[in-house]
């Protein structure tokens, strides 16, 4: 036997390798394979890694916490928020002594809560005032509360999770950001200073304007928190902020336009001809100059790259509703120890194995096919979307015996799209257009336009995607809601039955077109409506149509 010292010197320094003696150890503990152990490592790796990466780079007083990511929106349940591991200085030494020493135990407390929450947030985390007060300080919530008042009274903004996501019963940091930007503040500026995002400061101060312009209307406060949908406290605060703050010119100018939009069909008259006079003077000026080369072939690159990015976005998710994307879907969320990849290898030996032990002529019937619908209790554009295999049947006797009487090809199609619509969500799925587009190889809007027919012409509502979820452009079935509730009398219960929607959903619509109809009586115009409630103008047309049809039959013959 030849004794090759060199590769024996190799193994043996690989046996001293932690990683190596806990995969050697785990077989003889817990029964398992070499290949379930260097699985467990990697999932160890995955959780623990944070801790290793910055375990040896710590200092004295810093301490690692596991906080909800910055990501998170504020939907979200806690148990299914992603987690941050950060690291935290708890303790700085002579910088926290010389604190101490001149401002006292309340004033080092507020400095080590500004620290340590602006360094969460830098490293992608959020700390809520339950963390800062069980989990840190040690103090109670009260306390931190207080401090964090004081803090804002001197202008510092702490990003805490309650101001970065608008959570909790904190509003003060509104009023910041509102304060900023009628100084006179851009959104850079304050995303800055507040630690928010541009899209939080549009939002906080396109609500503020809404507030100011029902105000000077003299609409008094609940009404108007009715109308934005915020809080009465909060409307009324809006309104005090824009009596007592120092406004600058430009700040006033916007929102005298804002307020000016309201004139309706005068003011629109006005802003019409002086954009015919500026389009007259621009055409007299262009006359002089020459005209533009078109490059037509640059123009038809153009045009393909936008219906191709078109269709892209529209049928991309499409791809996973197969059975493949789905399992490595699954594999990917549940076990994260396998990559993509190794997903995918997974994935089609399942699929293999199914097939070859499962064969499909003893789970359709001739006409019958499976399609993977989205689950009818998730969101579409929801990033944890579920999924629901559903049997549809796209060919029945009923339509062999329509196209031997000679029935035209519209009407077999209406009702194919009902029926399969149906049966989908009877078994716990929901059908968009798209999907019955790609089952019957027709184009989105010959789908939309029959299944529209074919609700008028049988007074119902069909489930699919754009009606339960409120997606898309579809608005009929917000008009056959609002119709069933005011001028049928129905009640929100019987409607959400009969239109197959949630109880929420009917309760929305029938508080938006109270919304609407408040202002109709009060003589609004279309585009005031629109400024002030956010709801799209077709919408409201439907809702103007329904409130006169209702103000005609209460008129006395």
């Amino acid at each position: 036997m030849i004794n090759n010292s060199s590769i024996g010197k190799w193994e043996r320094l690989n046996q001293k390798q932690r990683d190596t003696q806990f995969i050697n150890r785990l077989p003889a503990g817990m029964n398992c394979s070499q290949f379930e152990a260097k699985a467990i490592l990697n999932c160890v790796y995955e959780v623990y890694q944070p801790f290793f990466d910055n375990s040896a780079s710590m200092k004295p007083g810093q301490i690692i916490i596991d906080v909800v990511a910055i990501e998170n929106s504020a939907k979200e349940k806690l148990s299914d928020c992603q987690m941050k591991t950060v690291v935290l200085t708890l303790d700085a030494g002579t910088e926290d002594l010389a604190v101490r020493e001149k401002q006292g135990v309340a004033g080092l407390r507020r400095h080590r809560l500004e620290r340590i929450v602006v360094e969460a947030f830098q490293q992608g985390g959020l700390l809520t005032v339950e963390d800062v007060a069980n989990r840190l300080l040690n103090c109670g919530e009260r306390t931190v509360t207080r401090d964090i008042k004081a803090l804002r009274d001197k202008g510092v903004c702490l990003p805490l999770r309650s101001t970065v996501r608008d959570m909790g019963r904190s509003v003060s940091h509104r009023e910041t950001i509102v304060r900023l930007w009628l100084s006179g503040r851009e959104f850079s500026e304050i995303s800055r200073r507040t630690n928010h995002s541009a899209e939080a400061i549009a939002n906080y101060v396109d609500k503020f304007k809404r507030v100011v312009c029902l105000a000077k209307d003299n609409h008094e406060i609940n009404t108007i928190a009715f109308l934005v949908k915020i809080s009465a406290p909060l409307a009324r605060q809006y309104y005090d902020l824009y009596q007592s703050s120092e406004i600058v010119d430009s700040r006033k100018n916007e929102l005298d336009e804002l307020i000016k939009k309201k004139g309706g069909v005068i003011y629109g008259l006005i802003r019409l001809f002086s954009c015919l006079i500026n389009s007259k003077l621009l055409s007299h000026i262009t006359q002089f100059m020459p005209p533009p080369k078109k490059d037509c072939s640059t123009l038809k690159n153009a045009n393909e790259m936008i219906a191709k990015s078109g269709n892209e976005k529209q049928y991309r998710s499409a791809r996973e509703r197969f059975l493949k994307p789905v399992i490595v879907n699954f594999l990917v969320c549940e076990l994260r120890a396998l990559g993509p990849v190794t997903a995918a290898n997974v994935a089609d030996e399942l699929i293999r194995i199914f097939e070859e032990n499962s064969p499909q002529k003893d789970r359709l019937k001739p006409g019958q096919m499976l399609w993977i619908a989205l689950d009818k209790n998730t969101r579409g554009d929801s990033p944890k979307r579920k999924y629901k295999t559903v049997v549809l049947s796209v060919i029945t006797a009923d339509e062999i015996e329509l196209f031997e009487r000679g029935e035209s090809i519209g009407r077999i199609r209406k009702q194919i799209i009902a029926r399969i619509m149906k049966e989908a969500y009877q078994q716990g799925g929901i059908l968009s257009t798209r999907d019955a587009g790609l089952i019957l190889a027709q184009d989105c809007s010959v789908i939309s336009k029959a299944r529209i027919e074919y609700e008028k012409e049988n007074d119902t509502v069909l489930p699919h995607l754009g009606v339960l979820h409120d997606m898309g452009s579809t608005i009929t079935h917000k008009d056959i809601i609002v119709y069933k509730y005011v001028i049928e009398k129905k009640s929100t219960n019987i409607i959400a039955l009969e239109t197959n929607h949630s109880q929420r959903a009917v309760d929305h619509y029938v508080g938006d077109y109270n919304r609407v109809k408040t202002l109709l009586e009060d003589n609004k115009s279309l585009e005031f409506i629109h400024l002030t409630t956010k709801i799209s103008k077709p919408v409201i047309r439907q809702y103007q149509a329904i409130y006169n049809q209702c103000v005609k039959n209460t008129e006395p013959a």
